[in-house]
């Protein structure tokens, strides 16, 4: 396999840990300490164990194995760059990623494909080695369909945007049952043009809940959409309580594995400092509105957003080349603000915090760095990996990675960052460059898939 990438470890990962666990993590002794439980577990499993004893065990196990994972690195130097089987120049491949939990199921969003019409490309079986397509049954030139994509934990319900529907009143689109055949199409009750309903989606982990964002409703202040029960048929419209013309609340959206926290990102609120509100509660009657502490003009923070599976934990990112941070919020009411921060100077060109993506459980975090150079001369993007080792805000960066393919693209950048996605468990990730230049077609786009150095 052709390498593509290059790793950096930024921080001793271990430095909060106890002393039975060794300074750096390799795949060797990841191989054995694997072949120990393995072995642990046929031999405990053998015996009648009371309750008490067997969930001890589990929780044991589990831990450790989260604790051995979540110390090694992304394995930079073999990942994989995605492309359509039969792709075309402006097909804009990467525009959205998204991920199964378990990292099985992969979906690339093509949104220029066929004069804008787009389409979408789900991978799955051995190595991800099938490729499905799924179009709109009524994709007219111009829709954008996958722009936005989101996917349920176990892969099997797709959610696809395409927000330029329709005079970009917006629609979207549903696929379940075998292959993603059955599809469903949703669009806002108070659709108009220009609302972008889809230019942002999320999904539940058990694929029940379907959340939009439609940032250009009522002249851009903006809006989200929650549908759930039988064929998605309820509907409920949030608005933020506090919302303006031009704020653009839904241009992010994200929600819990378990559907019952909401986040939606309103970049340009308050001169375009930005802000994130969170919904939970009965109907998404409680909301909590997050800012940055030292939030500015034009920092658009709420770009992006994205929470955990219980809705603890929540990440913002802004687009902005004066600050390089990203914000975790946790505890009561996300009351608990901690600012990330890269460990490296970027250019002043470089947007940290462009995209952002946590694990299920909320200890793993990636974000992209938009346009960094890397010292290549080219202007690439890359990832950096952030790992929360204790109780509360205690995270702390992991290691930086990034594709070193060279470009050849004519543009400066192949936007490459601009979409993220990482699996549930924390261990599969998928980077979107919608720009890229496959052989002779300008902006045909690319995807980066990256996985756990968990051993061979």
């Amino acid at each position: 396999m052709e390498k593509i990438g290059q790793y950096t470890p930024t921080s001793d990962v271990n430095d909060e840990w106890d002393e039975t666990v060794p300074t750096r993590f390799r795949s060797g002794w990841f191989n054995a300490v694997q072949r120990e439980l393995v072995a642990v577990v046929e031999k405990v499993f053998k015996k009648t164990l009371n309750v008490a004893d067997d969930e001890q065990i589990a929780t044991s196990l589990k831990s450790r194995f989260e604790a051995i994972a979540r110390s090694m690195p992304f394995d930079a130097a073999n990942g994989v760059e995605m492309n359509a089987a039969v792709g075309a120049a402006n097909d804009t491949y990467g525009r959205g990623v998204a991920v199964s939990a378990d990292g099985s199921v992969i979906v690339v969003g093509a949104d220029g494909a066929t004069s804008n019409t787009g389409k979408v490309y789900v991978y799955s079986g051995q190595d991800w080695a099938t490729e499905t397509i799924l179009t709109a049954s009524d994709g007219a030139v111009g829709d954008r369909f996958g722009k936005s994509v989101a996917i349920s934990a176990d892969g099997s319900v797709i959610v696809v945007g395409s927000y330029d529907d329709d005079t970009s009143r917006g629609a979207v689109y549903v696929y379940s049952g075998s292959s993603w055949a059955t599809q469903t199409r949703l669009t806002a009750i108070d659709g108009a043009s220009n609302h972008a309903f889809g230019y942002s989606v999320a999904v539940s982990n058990d694929g029940t809940t379907v959340a939009v964002g439609a940032y250009g409703h009522n002249s851009s202040e903006g809006a989200a959409y929650i549908f759930n029960g039988a064929n998605w048929a309820t509907q409920t419209q949030i608005l933020a309580s506090d919302g303006l013309a031009s704020d653009n609340f839904g241009y992010s959206i994200a929600i819990s594995g378990d559907g019952l926290v909401l986040v939606v990102g309103a970049r340009a609120d308050n001169t375009a400092q930005g802000a994130a509100y969170v919904y939970s509660g009965s109907s998404w009657a409680t909301q909590t509105k997050l800012t940055a502490s030292n939030g500015a003009s034009n920092h658009y923070f709420g770009r992006c957003v994205d929470t955990n599976y219980d809705g603890s934990v929540v990440a913002v990112g802004l687009y902005t080349s004066t600050v390089s941070n990203v914000y975790i919020f946790c505890g009561e009411n996300w009351a608990a603000e901690k600012i990330l921060t890269p460990s490296d100077t970027l250019p002043a060109t470089v947007s940290f915090g462009y995209s952002v993506a946590l694990s299920d459980d909320g200890r793993d975090l990636l974000v992209t760095a938009f346009g960094d150079k890397l010292d290549l001369g080219v202007s690439m993007g890359s990832l950096y990996y952030f790992t929360n080792y204790g109780n509360g805000n205690l995270w702390k960066e992991h290691s930086k990675f990034y594709s070193d393919r060279v470009n050849t693209d004519t543009v400066v950048i192949d936007n490459y960052g601009d979409a993220l996605a990482l699996s549930g468990n924390g261990l599969v990730a998928v980077v979107g460059a919608w720009r890229r230049d496959v052989g002779a077609n300008t902006d045909q786009g690319a995807a980066f898939r990256f996985e756990k150095l968990l051993g061979a």
